[in-house]
């Protein structure tokens, strides 16, 4: 029986101010069978990879777009084997695509695994602009005897590089050091550039050529960083020394930031710190104490000079602030934001609310309102203090034709399986594609249940674009989502939320944890969950069934919504985190306010996560009922409150 609730439309006064599209999706289809010619290509590209494709194949395949990519996986089966002839020829047939580079870069490699020099100089395709193509370039024309001014300058640039060198880059180094070409100065930029990044092993290898007495110096100051010791007085009252000096305190205050604290005045006295490598040292410390929620922070991050705050700073102190509690120091450290911060939609709401908190309810009011306009979580949440409808002002999907031979190529690859190739040519046709084609692209690979493309696909700095909520929102599965819902006792936009967040409906999405499928479960706790709720399950790949997934998940959900209390943005923080860390963080301030809590979450990626599954809700709300439940009797449980409808209209 189909309990999905007939579909709604959306209000008039707004249909009167964009064009209107039906938003509620219905199932989504099974994509059609392969086209003749891309399952050719299929086959053809499967046929090349086990060193069996044909040249009858080859040549009938010779005019189809993903042509290149069937050279590639040729030559690459071969590649020890290859003739020069073979694959030049299909590097001029292919250059400039994304196959032609990446043929490139494993025939360069390869060139020079068979130390053929001259093949390697004379390679007119540049492939990808990588430290290790650079190197085999300088290693092939050392090996011809070329030596000019322009060798020298380029193999100095890589040298002086402060990240590792990779493994193509060792012998060319060493053939530049043993024609005089590198010098103490050189060395020592190396050396700096690897101290500005913080990395002592390259530190020590840059030292090592030196004098003996700067070598020894050199190993000195890359120790430094990982422990701090006394006998670095000793050290020559150097611009470097200075800059070790502050680097290592820096680093010493992320772990141990007491002992950086008291260190400061005898370093500082001892070696005249400027300004700037004091305030770092000082937000150092300022930061490792928010995180560790020491009672001293508030007097560290007043110690810390105004120049030495940057965006990350000035939102920690806010939400440390948050943290305790204290809403004059929330508006404060609002305040102290520059403008362009200051005007993200979460803190306008948060300014709002200390605003609120503090009896300035003008000045709180307009606040909400100003946020209120904003169509993501904190300006819904805005909207809910002022009791108007939510704002979203949707466009409709662009019809523009798709032309762009490089967007076609990426969805014909995702076609037939090959995903990662399909990202390359996506990735290359963006660059150079205009938005009205990247966002035809986009369109179509929703078409064919390339979902992800909603999200990557999309230029979160233009506005208009984040207007396209039905490209920006897919909607797959939605009979399983609400018959699971409905089993569960859960808003099936919640699940459809989690969903979205988790896999972008791609129900074969897998991550380096093993989470699985549509809502990423892990193979074990599908298992417990599925036995646990009577649901269907052989093994973890039944993870990938979508209705399965979805079944198992919701239930999963239910679990975590009852051990928490009915606490929604808690099982959501759980769910990305793990329970027993959310569980920890609610037990450490049982009576912040929700908002509060949710925004001083101390890891990064789950204090993102928590506000975009929330505010995913709302818009899944809208896309499949057409009025959507206030995100304030959603956190609250309240599944039976009040359905707004949106508006484009501004509140007052």
């Amino acid at each position: 029986m189909n309990n999905r609730p007939p579909r709604a439309i959306l209000l008039p006064v707004l249909c009167m101010l964009v064009a209107c599209t039906p938003h509620g999706a219905a199932e989504a289809q099974t994509p059609p069978p392969l086209s003749p010619s891309d399952a050719a290509m299929q086959s053809a590209l499967v046929a090349a990879e086990q060193g069996r494709l044909t040249p009858t194949q080859d040549r009938a395949l010779a005019n189809h777009p993903l042509h290149a990519w069937l050279d590639y996986a040729r030559i690459r089966q071969m590649l020890s084997t290859a003739s020069a002839g073979d694959v030049n020829a299909a590097l001029r047939r292919d250059a400039g695509q994304p196959a032609g580079n990446a043929l490139a870069d494993m025939w360069r490699a390869e060139l020079a695994r068979r130390q053929d020099w001259n093949a390697l100089s004379s390679l007119d395709i540049d492939g990808s602009d990588s430290q290790a193509n650079r190197c085999l370039d300088l290693l092939a024309e050392a090996k011809l005897g070329r030596f000019d001014a322009g060798w020298t300058q380029d193999a100095r640039k890589v040298w002086r590089s402060g990240r590792p060198w990779t493994s193509a880059c060792r012998e060319p180094m060493a053939i530049l050091e043993q024609r005089g070409g590198v010098d103490d100065a050189l060395r020592w930029d190396r050396f700096d550039a690897a101290l500005e990044q913080r990395l002592p092993s390259v530190m020590r290898e840059a030292g090592k050529g030196l004098p003996p007495d700067q070598a020894k110096l050199a190993g000195e100051y890359a120790d430094f960083l990982g422990a701090p010791r006394d006998s670095a007085m000793a050290w020559p009252k150097t611009p470097r020394s200075r800059a070790v000096i502050a680097a290592g305190l820096e680093q010493d205050a992320k772990n141990y930031p007491d002992n950086a604290e008291a260190a400061l005045p005898k370093w500082n006295s001892a070696f005249t710190l400027d300004d700037a490598q004091r305030g770092r040292v000082l937000a150092a410390i300022a930061r490792a104490s928010a995180i560790d929620h020491d009672p001293r922070t508030p007097q560290r991050f007043t110690a810390v000079p105004a120049s030495s705050f940057d965006d990350a700073l000035h939102e920690l102190r806010t939400r440390d602030a948050l943290w305790r509690g204290d809403w004059p120091a929330t508006l404060a450290a609002i305040r102290a934001m520059p403008d362009k911060l200051r005007g993200d939609t979460r803190w306008i709401y948060f300014l709002a609310r200390a605003l609120e908190q503090g009896g300035q309810r003008e000045q709180a009011h307009a606040a909400y309102v100003d946020a209120a306009r904003n169509s993501e979580f904190y300006g819904f949440m805005a909207a809910d203090r002022l009791h108007q409808p939510y704002r979203l002002c949707p466009l409709p999907t662009p019809q523009t034709p798709l032309q762009s031979v490089g967007f076609q190529r990426a969805l014909a690859l995702h076609r037939i399986g090959r995903n990662d190739w399909a990202n390359r040519e996506w990735t290359a046709a963006a660059k150079t594609s205009p938005s009205a084609q990247r966002l035809a692209a986009v369109r179509d690979a929703l078409s064919q249940q390339w979902f992800d493309r909603a999200a990557f696909g999309m230029d979160r700095d233009q506005p208009q674009e984040m207007r396209l909520l039905e490209l920006r929102f897919p909607l797959h599965y939605q009979d399983n989502i609400e018959r699971a819902a409905t089993a569960s006792r859960l808003d099936p936009a919640w699940i459809a939320a989690e969903i979205r967040a988790e896999s972008l409906f791609d129900p074969r999405a897998r991550s380096n944890a093993d989470a699985r499928g549509l809502m990423q479960l892990i193979p074990e706790t599908g298992q417990r969950v599925a036995r646990r709720s009577g649901i269907a399950y052989v093994d973890g790949n039944s993870l990938y069934d979508g209705p399965s997934n979805i079944a198992i998940g919701s239930a999963y959900l239910r679990e975590g919504l009852d051990k928490a209390g009915g606490s929604l943005p808690v099982v959501i923080a759980g769910y990305n985190a793990g329970p027993n860390a959310a569980a920890h963080w609610k037990s450490q301030r049982p009576q912040l306010d929700i908002d509060a809590w949710i925004e001083a979450i101390p890891y990064k990626e789950t204090r993102e996560y928590v506000p975009r599954v929330l505010g995913f809700s709302v818009m899944y709300d809208w896309r499949m009922h057409g009025k959507m439940l206030r995100l304030s009797d959603r956190i609250a449980g309240r599944l039976d409150g009040e359905r707004i409808a949106p508006t484009c209209e501004l509140g007052n």
